[in-house]
């Protein structure tokens, strides 16, 4: 495995979600509300990774921002 995909793994997983999560919203009329509210009470939860890293696990992060923060963007996109 190279360092690009070990590195970037969690966020082109968190991208592929996010594209799943658009295309439900684009396409299901019926689930829009849905998925914004949940989408909105869940994301805060992006916050504990903190307590995770690197603790319980230490994924590669866009522009380190978890070894800096202790979370990263990945953390809100996909908690």
């Amino acid at each position: 495995m190279d360092s690009f995909s070990a590195h970037y793994g969690y966020f082109t997983w968190t991208l592929l979600a996010g594209l799943t999560w658009l295309l439900l919203f684009l396409f299901r009329k019926d689930l829009r509300n849905k998925l914004l509210w949940v989408s909105l009470v869940v994301s805060p939860m992006g916050l504990a990774e903190r307590y995770f890293v690197p603790v319980y696990w230490n994924p590669g992060s866009l522009f380190d921002l978890i070894d800096k923060f202790g979370f990263g963007i990945e953390s809100f996109l996909f908690p």
